[in-house]
């Protein structure tokens, strides 16, 4: 990896409390060291003889190296069921095995993760979703998530159905498009317009009642006529299956009227 972080040994020396936080930056590739709370700063060819002890989320700063696809290793679903049933468990939980013959890990001193390619427009970036790690989930350096609202160029309904996750994208697919968290960004409404869609569902987590309606308001405000906010009972998208998604109950901003999803689908946003 080009870059990692340790508890500095070095604090100590001029009198702090010993480094629990991961202080000391190593860039092997170029060969330095900095310590951001005690100064110490050097080669590493000095570090040689000095025990360093792996700060337990330096994953985040090794997120260049773990989305470089020179280090992915291809698997097979069944390969993936037999050497890593963990990652074949959260695909499962997600509703996901069907979905993928081939699946990409990438491997880190701190955990491996499951390689999520994202593309649109022309670009390409990569999501990772860790495990055995703390860090959840890590994007490529300057990943934007205005550039790609994965599932906008698929619809095949003037209503887009809002996500968070990836995940949560596939069982709407047609549908959905995935925002990469709880949050609708300033270029959201022109792409959707561009796009031909007429009807917003903004459809969060069921941690997130709140935050979708205020974000279906929004969008209301911005000159989406037809903005509803639907409601899961709990869990996100991806815990269920497509037909169970479609009782979803949502309501429509402009009038406080309740509909299913299947309802808004089936009528294109038009109930």
């Amino acid at each position: 990896m080009s870059e990692t972080r340790y508890n500095c040994p070095f604090c100590v020396l001029i009198g702090k409390p010993p480094d629990t936080k991961g202080h000391l930056y190593v860039n092997w590739s170029k060969g330095v060291y900095h310590c951001f709370r005690c100064g110490a700063k050097g080669r590493t060819a000095q570090l040689r003889d000095v025990p360093l002890t792996l700060y337990k989320h330096c994953v985040d700063v090794d997120r260049v190296a773990l989305t470089d696809p020179r280090r992915f290793v291809k698997y097979t679903i069944s390969e993936i069921e037999l050497k890593y049933p963990q990652v074949f468990r959260f695909l499962q939980r997600k509703n996901a095995v069907s979905y993928f013959q081939q699946v990409y890990l990438t491997f880190a001193s701190t955990g491996y993760g499951l390689v999520i390619p994202l593309q649109f427009d022309g670009r390409i970036s990569y999501q990772v979703r860790m495990f055995d790690c703390p860090t959840k989930y890590l994007s490529s350096p300057g990943f934007r998530k205005c550039d790609f609202p994965i599932g906008l160029d698929e619809l095949v309904s003037p209503v887009a159905v809002l996500v968070e996750g990836y995940f949560d994208y596939l069982p709407l697919k047609g549908f959905a498009v995935c925002t990469f968290g709880k949050s609708v960004y300033r270029e959201l409404p022109q792409m959707l317009r561009v796009m031909g869609v007429k009807s917003v569902v903004v459809l969060w987590d069921s941690d997130s009642h709140f935050d979708g309606l205020s974000d279906a308001v929004k969008l209301y405000k911005l000159g989406v006529p037809n903005s509803y906010a639907g409601f899961m009972i709990e869990g996100s998208p991806s815990d269920f299956k497509t037909m169970d998604l479609l009782r979803v109950m949502c309501v429509r901003v402009s009038t406080g009227d309740f509909f299913t999803l299947g309802e808004i689908l089936e009528k294109g946003g038009e109930v």
